[in-house]
């Protein structure tokens, strides 16, 4: 009886763990340009920190010359292209 509690009761926690992180929020995706700012910039740079193209992780959330720099440069190093357009009937 004891251990059912304890399964339930961990259940709720990373149940309710999920909920406050956003863990089921639908993902958002944008063309990022220079002058864009925002939360995904932000995670963006720390990834490429971690990567090797910046120095620090005390990044702002703006996307500025720098960073697309450096987009460039793992676009090249990788092989990636530049995402085509979505045909104009599908933007917003």
């Amino acid at each position: 009886m004891q251990n059912k509690r304890v399964i339930i009761l961990i259940t709720a926690v990373l149940a309710l763990v999920c909920l406050c992180t956003g863990a089921f929020a639908q993902e958002e995706y944008r063309t990022l340009k220079i002058g864009s700012e925002g939360k995904d910039v932000t995670r963006l740079k720390i990834a490429m920190y971690w990567l090797g193209y910046f120095t620090s992780t005390n990044v702002s959330d703006e996307y500025n010359r720098v960073t697309s720099e450096r987009v460039m440069q793992l676009q090249k190093i990788t092989g990636w292209r530049k995402p085509a357009l979505p045909p104009p009937n599908c933007r917003n």
